[in-house]
């Protein structure tokens, strides 16, 4: 999985031309049935993202298009020139694993349930990322994060746990948290002294 989401998005970075090219065919494909909650979506996400962060805007444009594409409501609201000392490689699997795991759950769900919101703002000398979906049922935390309801175990927790190790390599944390119906994905990370915080592992 983060092998798969790396390389999807350094090539989309390197051409941002095939994430136009995916909303046109996104809306050829849906053009006999789009009603007009489908047709909003798309042209929110067909107006241009701007994070102040270029390989986040990439992911967040293209996240648009896959939920509008599934009839998920997904809104943003992030200040990317806070992670600008995170690598790409860790922003495509700290992204890629966290929205990921919310698609395959909300895709099982009644239209009226798929919502993902993100907000990536500061705090205090702290960048918050939280990522939230919509969540009936139960599930079981170990440590602050979920365990995986998937048959392949290591794959999935290695998704899960790349979040959290993503985190700490630079200084920061990672928790889950289940509240009103919601699953609520938060990660902090420092901003002070920020390049002197990444840690190796």
């Amino acid at each position: 999985m983060f092998v798969r989401y790396e390389k999807q998005y350094k090539r989309f970075e390197q051409d941002i031309r095939i994430i136009n090219q995916k909303s046109h065919d996104l809306r050829f494909r849906v053009t006999a049935s789009a009603d007009e909650e489908t047709e909003k979506a798309l042209s929110e996400y067909e107006s241009h993202v701007d994070t102040g962060n270029a390989l986040l805007d990439v992911i967040i444009t293209d996240m648009g298009y896959r939920c509008a594409e599934n009839k998920i409501q997904f809104t943003c609201s992030a200040d990317g020139k806070l992670l600008s000392y995170v690598n790409e490689t860790d922003m495509c699997a700290l992204f890629g694993n966290a929205y990921e795991n919310a698609v395959e759950y909300l895709v099982t769900r009644p239209v009226e349930e798929r919502f993902i919101s993100t907000t990536l703002k500061r705090r205090g000398d702290m960048a918050h990322l939280h990522i939230e979906n919509a969540f009936s049922g139960q599930l079981r935390l170990k440590n602050g994060m979920p365990e995986t309801t998937k048959s392949d175990k290591d794959v999935h927790g290695f998704g899960v746990q790349s979040i959290c190790r993503i985190a700490e390599k630079y200084g920061g944390s990672a928790e889950v948290t289940i509240a009103d119906a919601m699953f609520q994905l938060d990660i902090i990370f420092p901003l002070s002294n920020s390049c002197n915080n990444i840690r190796s592992f």
